[in-house]
């Protein structure tokens, strides 16, 4: 491992729509089910700690992400349909 993103293209992935229950470790453990997650983030409001509604989900590979996309883009995750999309 080891470089940038750059150098890996396509293993990091956007995700929007997201619950504010959602976490990271729920992220983590639902693109688990598809592939291999390297990292799952999901942003905060610096001021509310309220989360933002997206976060980011680095696959170990690109086989991972794509097919992470092709089965939880346009799924139902924790109450909300969730949009997936490489960077």
């Amino acid at each position: 491992r080891g470089g940038n993103e750059a150098s890996n293209p396509g293993m990091n992935l956007h995700v929007s729509g997201l619950s504010r229950d959602v976490g990271a470790d729920d992220l983590n453990k639902r693109f688990g089910e598809v592939g291999t997650v390297d990292k799952a983030s999901v942003m905060y409001d610096p001021h509310t700690k309220e989360s933002r509604g997206f976060g980011f989900v680095m696959m170990v590979d690109a086989d991972g992400a794509a097919r992470a996309i092709a089965e939880l883009n346009g799924k139902e995750f924790m109450g909300k349909v969730m949009t997936v999309a490489h960077v």
